[in-house]
């Protein structure tokens, strides 16, 4: 028994030493490797045992309200030379008792001008080349047609501009402020917020998604319904903020062939929202000149998820741009700054600023940072806007009315 003891005890020390040995040896030899490793094996843990994360205990202190003071309101664009009185509408010099009298006589080419006031009424929109544009500030709420949403447009090449929409619900919780299903649209200083969905183009949209100088804020329903959710051919996403999605639904969900996102936020900010951008059939994503803040309470370790389900091939291109971004993971847990599907694909992840407590896979075609306090950066939920978004502390001046 003696004997037996013996060998089991040097059998366990001299493989503890060789153990121990062999990774010292490799931290030595290859620190970045043991830096990468070390990182994989915390993140799965914290993944699976969510009472090791690192929580910082003021930021569960912050209400909703606190968090978004900081940040400019949405304000609307003054009034133009064709605005109507409250509550009316107009085309052209023909003046209507309502938008809905207006709608009815809408024709191809023609703007509808919609005066000030709250509407609850929805929309169906099936004349092409219209421009639907807000006089003031115009709030479309509650509403929806056909169960889909606020505004069903199934019609192509629309214009919607200065509109805020709010508090759209429908009973297959998919409620959204326009429902596509018609080609190539264009939202232009909206608002769209506290709804189920933001815009949700149907399986027969096709064409071009176009969304300029706009907010999207609070919205997202039983991680299916999202902040934008489109397919189609193209998505084009400029100057604009993607807030707080909830129900851990993406900020932004595309299926478009090419995705393009320049000088724009996407933030979780207090939400429980997914990822940040999803582009779950891959193609071409471009993103640019913009922040991306993973926030504390994420339920996704992803900020960007790329050909996840139908995986590579299902486009022509299968290509991920991500350059000269700010990109703030300030997830309580580890985080993915991009999670591509086991096939290789070609990625461009360089000059952006990264800030991660945690190692990220492209640290070192970045420049990173482990706080924000290190970047020069304010303390979490403040949003640089200014640098970027230059239009949401002063609005752009009214645009004229007319077809997109």
């Amino acid at each position: 028994m003696k004997i037996l003891k013996f060998i089991v005890f040097w059998y366990f020390a001299g493989v503890g030493i060789a153990l121990h040995l062999s990774l010292g040896a490799f931290w030595y030899l290859e620190p970045e490797l043991a830096v990468t490793a070390w990182d994989r094996a915390l993140f799965g843990l914290t993944e699976r045992l969510k009472i090791l994360a690192w929580v910082d205990s003021a930021r569960k202190q912050l209400s909703d309200a606190a968090i978004f003071s900081r940040i400019p309101a949405w304000t609307p664009l003054p009034e133009g030379p064709q605005a109507p009185p409250p509550g009316y509408a107009r085309i052209g010099e023909r003046l209507f008792p309502s938008p809905a009298a207006a709608l009815a006589a809408l024709k191809p080419g023609e703007t509808l001008d919609i005066g000030a006031g709250v509407y609850t009424t929805p929309w169906e929109i099936r004349v092409p080349r219209v421009a639907i544009v807000g006089q003031g500030h115009v709030v479309f709420e509650r509403g929806a047609a056909q169960g889909k949403g606020n505004m069903v447009i199934a019609a192509d090449n629309v214009l919607v501009r200065n509109i805020e929409c709010r508090l759209i619900r429908v009973p297959d919780e998919n409620g959204a402020c326009i429902r596509l299903e018609g080609n190539n649209l264009t939202v232009e200083h909206v608002y769209f917020h506290d709804s189920e969905e933001g815009i949700l183009a149907g399986a027969a949209a096709d064409g071009r998604v176009e969304i300029r100088d706009s907010r999207f804020e609070h919205l997202g329903k039983g991680g299916q319904a999202h902040g934008v959710y489109v397919g189609g051919r193209e998505l084009v996403i400029s100057d604009s903020l993607f807030l707080a999605s909830q129900g851990e639904g993406h900020e932004i969900k595309s299926r478009a062939a090419k995705t393009t996102i320049v000088r724009s936020v996407i933030a979780s900010m207090n939400g429980v929202d997914s990822r940040l951008i999803d582009v779950p059939n891959g193609g071409e994503l471009t993103v640019t000149d913009s922040v991306l803040l993973k926030g504390p309470n994420s339920a996704s370790s992803d900020a960007i998820g790329f050909a996840l389900e139908a995986g590579p091939g299902y486009h022509p291109v299968d290509r991920v741009i991500v350059h000269n971004n700010l990109i703030l993971l300030d997830r309580y847990l580890p985080s993915r700054l991009l999670r591509l599907g086991d096939q290789k694909i070609a990625t461009q992840v360089r000059g952006n600023v990264i800030v991660s407590r945690y190692r990220t896979d492209y640290d070192s075609t970045n420049t990173v940072f482990r706080s924000r306090q290190a970047a020069g950066l304010p303390d979490y939920p403040a949003l640089p806007l200014t640098p970027l978004l230059p239009a949401a502390a002063s609005p752009p001046p009214p645009a004229k009315g007319g077809r997109p």
